[in-house]
């Protein structure tokens, strides 16, 4: 094939009642890596429950900072701060009136159209 996916061991399959799946092309050696994944969006699991950083999903007793549109933190320095910028803040905080104490239930969706329109490359692994 020309788009370099000739010499994975697998092939993608796709069923109306299963959806898509992988299907081994040949046998797998023990061990041998065929399938790395990695990370694009990240929530906390319950992001309504307050006890994870919305932005590295740190969890634990330490201390917390709760942001202006009413999400948790691990701090305000946060090494992850970027994950949770000053527009999604904006928009989670212009929710208030609407969803009081529920902003962080637009997290996931709010995060998936901002991937919509600055990261059109993990858009299209989305989106199918």
């Amino acid at each position: 094939m020309e788009d370099g996916t000739s010499d994975l061991p697998y092939r993608v399959c796709h069923d109306d009642t299963k959806g898509r799946f992988l299907v081994a092309t040949r046998d797998i050696k023990p061990f041998e890596l065929v399938l790395r994944d990695e990370t694009e969006l990240v929530v906390p699991a319950r992001p309504d429950a307050g006890d994870a950083c919305c932005a590295c999903l740190a969890q634990g007793p330490q201390e917390k900072f709760r942001c202006a549109c009413g999400l948790t933190l691990c701090s305000e320095d946060c090494p992850q701060r970027h994950a949770h910028p000053a527009e999604e803040c904006r928009v989670l905080s212009n929710l208030k009136p609407l969803a009081a104490g529920k902003a962080a239930k637009f997290l996931l969706p709010l995060r998936v159209l901002r991937a919509a329109e600055n990261a059109p490359a993990l858009w299209g692994h989305i989106r199918y």
